[in-house]
């Protein structure tokens, strides 16, 4: 049948396909066989035999316990052509980002806009951070929130930030937020009379390391244990950003890997600033002029860098080097909202060799993050302490906002949910901070690297894991 022209020697099929809009872009997806006996190259072929698919990376299948895995880039419409030619042959997933679970003095979450509307005008304001001596404080994070939205930004060299927050006057800012990147302890001021025809100067107040342990450390009972445990010869994985190890009390890592670098050494780097604090409440060796330690520092820590552009798929990367490597407890400060099948194989894997998985519930005050959701990890939540922290800190916030026990109170960061198998420190816990400083620190990153220092001392010196369970 021949096209029809529409006058200008076009045919009406050409014209047609030029109205269609631009195909969406490639999603990210992991691909696994869903029955037994699949090998790696007889994954990659079935695929190429689909076509339009970009194999990027695979994992190979671990004897009986778990398929080869392909990360692949395809459109929607070829994912769904996978799930429908496979007959059920194929397990497909988004390959969905991770997130951190802790960062240095977290702050609050935006309040929801119920509505549009505006209150009229713009609040514009300069705030200042200084120190006890006066001296600017650079690289601080100023946030106001308002009654409709909020704003941040980040001071320069002169200890300033400039700040417009639209739609509301300066008698609805209900709260000013300021976290420092380290060396000082954050502040928070409730309904502040902030003037927006001057500078607003806050000084905050320098943070001290403590003589002994931390709040966190005595809470769980670290200083009550002979000086000989250590966690001398246990193995531990901790999964996240990377460690700095030019920080002087980390300098004795001497394991690590790159999931998407190979042998690459870029583990020994945290440009996040995450898995630093985490490896330090875990390994850091005791220094002469103060308290913070690490409470397993024999155990061997092994650094499991997570990408960027962390994803599910690099979980399956870091347990694959966990069961290859022999690890006796990993540490997991990411997750995502979503579970995810094919993880989970690799998880129960991992458990059936003898990896125990600890993982941070999450930051969102929602619903437990996978995996940490999984009944086969251990999921952490996090606590705080009154007394550890200033009266105008962000921590001060936190623990107003709900009931307190004994001393102790549920943050409202922590997720929650059935799925959570305990809590620990995760608020106001000063630790080493990249690339050699100390910082203040809320998360449940922190609550679980708590956990994971305790499992290795229970696994090192316990007699129930003496003798015959020893093995694997």
């Amino acid at each position: 049948m021949s096209e029809k022209s529409d006058g200008n020697g076009k045919g009406s099929a050409s014209r047609s396909r030029r109205r269609q809009p631009a195909s969406a872009p490639p999603s990210q997806y992991m691909i696994a066989p869903a029955g037994p006996g699949v090998t790696t190259q007889t994954l990659i072929e079935r695929l190429e035999q689909i076509g339009n698919i970009e194999i990027l990376r695979t994992y190979a299948e671990r004897e009986n316990l778990c398929p080869p895995i392909a990360v692949v880039r395809a459109s929607d419409e070829t994912a769904a052509a996978v799930r429908r030619s496979g007959a059920g042959g194929f397990v497909i997933e988004p390959d969905r980002p991770l997130r951190a679970a802790s960062f240095p003095g977290a702050l609050p979450q935006p309040p929801v806009i119920a509505a549009t509307t505006a209150f009229g005008g713009t609040f514009k304001v300069t705030a200042q951070t200084l120190g006890e001596g006066g001296e600017p404080v650079e690289f601080a994070v100023v946030q106001l929130v308002g009654e409709r939205g909020t704003v941040q930004g980040r001071t320069e060299g002169d200890g300033k930030v400039d700040l417009v927050l639209d739609g509301e006057p300066a008698e609805t800012v209900t709260d000013l937020f300021i976290k420092p990147r380290s060396g000082y302890w954050g502040f928070w001021r409730h309904r502040p009379k902030l003037r927006a025809d001057s500078v607003n100067a806050f000084t905050l107040q320098s943070l001290s390391l403590p003589e002994t342990l931390d709040w966190g450390g005595q809470a769980i009972g670290f200083h009550q244990l002979p000086a000989q445990c250590r966690g001398a010869g246990i193995k531990i994985a901790l999964i996240d950003s990377g460690v700095a190890t030019g920080h002087k009390q980390l300098a004795g890592i001497e394991h690590g890997i790159d999931l998407r670098g190979g042998e690459q050494r870029t583990w020994l780097q945290d440009e996040v600033g995450h898995g630093t604090p985490c490896a330090g409440i875990i390994s850091a060796v005791a220094a002469n002029t103060h308290g913070i330690r690490g409470y397993a520092p024999d155990a061997e820590l092994h650094v499991c860098r997570l990408p960027l552009d962390a994803r599910c798929s690099d979980l399956v990367a870091a347990l694959d080097y966990c069961m290859q490597r022999g690890i006796d407890v990993a540490c997991l400060g990411f997750g995502c909202d979503r579970g995810s099948a094919i993880v989970e194989q690799r998880i129960v894997a991992a458990k059936q060799q003898g990896v125990a998985i600890i993982a941070a519930a999450g930051n969102s005050a929602g619903a437990v993050l996978f995996p940490a959701s999984s009944q086969h990890v251990v999921a952490v939540g996090a606590i705080g302490q009154l007394g550890s922290y200033p009266d105008d800190s962000p921590q001060a916030a936190q623990a107003a906002a709900g009931p307190i026990a004994r001393g102790l109170f549920v943050p409202p960061f922590t997720c929650r949910g059935p799925e959570l198998d305990l809590c620990a420190p995760g608020l106001a816990v000063i630790a080493c901070q990249s690339p050699d400083a100390y910082a203040v620190y809320d998360g449940t990153s922190l609550a679980a690297a708590h956990v994971t220092a305790l499992a290795a001392l229970v696994l090192a010196h316990h007699s129930d894991f003496k003798g015959g369970f020893t093995r694997r």
